[in-house]
């Protein structure tokens, strides 16, 4: 049985990430989940794509506390 999370309920509906896939932190979170478990840190449990578009949208909704511009970009500002 599967647990009932935001994350589970996310992977039903189609991805609500896909906007990010082309900024150039979506590469950086996914080499680093791709570190994690090539090293046993982590298992993956869910969608590689959903787990970093949860991450990379988390980021990018704080980027004033992280300095990262809108397009994925560290220091890159809205044009």
């Amino acid at each position: 049985m599967v647990r009932k999370t935001k994350i589970n309920e996310l992977i039903i509906s189609r991805n609500p990430y896909k906007s990010y896939e082309s900024t150039s932190i979506w590469n950086l979170v996914d080499s680093a989940i791709s570190d994690l478990i090539e090293n046993q840190d982590i298992k993956e449990m869910t969608s590689r794509k959903y787990i970093v578009g949860y991450i990379v949208k988390k980021i990018l909704e704080h980027q004033e506390y992280v300095g990262v511009g809108e397009h994925g970009v560290p220091g890159k500002d809205k044009d």
